[in-house]
């Protein structure tokens, strides 16, 4: 059975070039309102609790959602609910000074309450923006992921529903660890071809709800990143998730850093896709190697078959630290496999011999000076 994942979010939003109006004062309390948050069969929550073959999210005590109530004049009232029960996929929330405009067109309502930013319709796109914040940081828990990192949405209701469903806006990455330095791990860096992180727009409308990292309201929390880093304590044969907006990368590397920040590094070239409510499992991670080892022998890594004289390729490992060489051999074999997977390197491949060079340099990176010895 295809886990699915759907999860519940504050996302909100608004065009940099468009005018956000500010939130209408909240009027005096004076009632207060409950509704039942509930989730579908493959909806997800805050709490996430994975069995063989499916994945339960469900509320924890003190979750708190925002609603906000869209008006006709562009503008918003926004109520933040709390619930004081957990343990379940449907829990009350309440709000103890709910007194809403009576020109309320239609309301939204967004987990965590803390994410909100703004939100503001947007006809262009068909939709409504909401301001989102997804951090490159995330804390690793085995077997689930970080409380609030499960973004998620209530569709628009043209009256506060007694009873919400809420819908994920998020995917998830998972893997597993192995291996004798799988204990060793205190980071994971996984970087993607495209924007994972940072403050953005969710855009949300009938035919393609989707982020835009290119859009966002001003201070920016978090610059937009194609790295997210999990970080905290592994254990061989716990699955970890990594939290990812919905998107298509083309390959990715993956970074298991030790406590010395030595390096373990995979990668691959293969296209993924990371959808909306869905899980990506990547496997098994077998890291048998240690961190720190020496690397210094070369490495045939293809080999010319066509009985021709072959053309030989020589990758250098030049700005590769000697507790960087592993990430230099995986780095390495993912730009062969890139290279020999494009036209017209494809259809010749088999003329070609490469060699991986292990070089130690004394400092990380390269640098670029401008011809008197001044790094630019």
């Amino acid at each position: 059975m295809k886990t699915r994942f759907l999860i519940a979010a504050l996302a909100l939003a608004a065009m940099a070039s468009c005018t956000v109006e500010s939130p209408e004062t909240a009027p005096v309390p004076d009632t207060t309102k409950v509704f039942r948050a509930s989730i579908g069969e493959d909806d997800t929550r805050t709490h996430l609790d994975v069995g063989t073959s499916a994945a339960q999210v469900i509320w924890d005590a003190g979750d708190e959602i925002q609603v906000v109530g869209m008006l006709s004049n562009g503008s918003y009232y926004p109520a933040t609910f709390t619930t004081s029960t957990g343990g379940s996929a449907s829990a009350e929330f309440a709000c103890h000074s709910w007194a809403p405009s009576s020109s309320i067109v239609y309301y939204l309502s967004m987990y965590p309450a803390d994410r909100f930013i703004a939100v503001q319709n947007y006809p262009a796109k068909g939709g409504v923006l909401f301001g989102v914040s997804l951090p490159s940081v995330q804390t690793a828990v085995n077997g689930g992921v970080e409380r609030g990192m499960l973004l998620s949405i209530a569709k628009q209701h043209d009256t506060m529903a007694n009873d919400l469903k809420f819908e994920n806006i998020l995917s998830l990455v998972r893997f597993r660890l192995s291996g004798n330095s799988a204990s060793k791990v205190k980071r994971v860096l996984f970087t993607a071809t495209t924007a994972i992180a940072g403050d953005g727009v969710y855009i949300l409308n009938d035919t393609d709800p989707h982020f835009d990292f290119s859009i966002y309201f001003p201070p920016a929390t978090y610059e937009t990143s194609t790295t997210v880093e999990l970080s905290g304590t592994f254990e061989a044969g716990g699955d970890y998730y990594i939290v990812v907006p919905p998107c298509v990368t083309d390959g990715f590397t993956m970074n298991f850093i030790d406590a010395d920040d030595n390096i373990l590094a995979r990668s691959s070239s293969k296209t993924v896709e990371f959808k909306r409510s869905h899980i990506a499992d990547l496997g098994t991670i077998v890291l048998d190697e240690e961190f720190g080892a020496p690397s210094d022998k070369v490495v045939k890594y293809m080999e010319s078959s066509s009985g021709f004289k072959p053309v030989v390729l020589a990758v250098l490992a030049d700005g590769f630290t000697s507790g960087q060489q592993q990430l230099f051999l995986s780095l390495a074999k993912g730009a062969v496999d890139k290279l020999f997977d494009t036209e017209p390197y494809k259809t010749y491949k088999d003329y070609f011999t490469v060699y991986l060079l292990p070089v130690v340099s004394n400092e990380a990176g390269a640098s670029i000076t401008n011809g008197s010895g001044t790094v630019t």
